[in-house]
Order: structure tokens, then C-alpha cells, then sequence
């Protein structure tokens, strides 16, 4: 689950983030992110450099197969949540999207 959040933190992204602002985005222990991060470079859905002004950060970001990724699971999970509203009634339907139009909306990424 840690790993599908990172990747979407990482879509959202318009640059690269380090690993440092993953950490503090995800709530978890920069040990604990690094681990999730390393286990994405190996299965090469990350890239990872160090910044060019400090080489003590390194900086990551989604490769071309890390982007088929996120894409692949949002696509199932609109699917999934298609299939399920094709099961309720009108009046079930109307209560969701009423209760959908409640949640904050998503920031524009950073």
C-alpha cells in the first residue's frame, strides 16, 4: 500500500521529490521510505539521483514503467468503483454522489 502511495505522491508531482518530502508526505520514518522507495527502484518503476546542488539529497522520480503503473491502478480502481455504482439503485446513487460532493476537493500538486 506504501508503495501505491508513493507512486501516486510521485504523479502528482510536476518535478522530482526527494526522499526527505516523501517521508514527511507519506507520514512515515525516513527509514521506512527509503525502504519503500528502494523496493521501486528494483522493480524499476523509480529513478534516483543525487540533487545537483546537494549531493546529500537524493532525488526521485517515476520511470515510464512507473507511470504505466499509476495508470494501471487508477484504471481499476475506476472500474471497480463503476462496477459497484452500476449495482445501486437511483436513490443509493444519489446519496453517494451527494456524499462525494462533500469531500475536500485535491490541492494542484506541487
Amino acid at each position: 500500500m506504501t508503495q501505491m502511495q508513493t507512486l501516486g505522491m510521485l504523479d502528482d508531482c510536476v518535478n522530482e521529490g526527494s526522499v526527505k518530502e516523501l517521508s514527511e508526505r507519506l507520514g512515515l520514518s525516513l527509514p521506512a521510505t527509503s525502504r519503500t522507495v528502494d523496493g521501486l527502484l528494483r522493480r524499476g518503476l523509480l529513478s534516483r539521483h543525487e540533487d545537483t546542488e546537494d549531493r546529500r539529497i537524493k532525488r526521485v522520480r517515476l520511470t515510464d514503467d512507473g507511470r504505466e503503473m499509476v495508470h494501471r491502478i487508477v484504471t481499476a480502481r475506476l472500474q471497480g468503483l463503476e462496477s459497484y455504482a452500476a449495482t445501486l439503485s437511483d436513490e443509493q446513487r444519489a446519496t453517494l454522489m451527494s456524499a462525494l460532493a462533500e469531500l475536500p476537493h485535491k490541492k494542484d500538486p506541487a
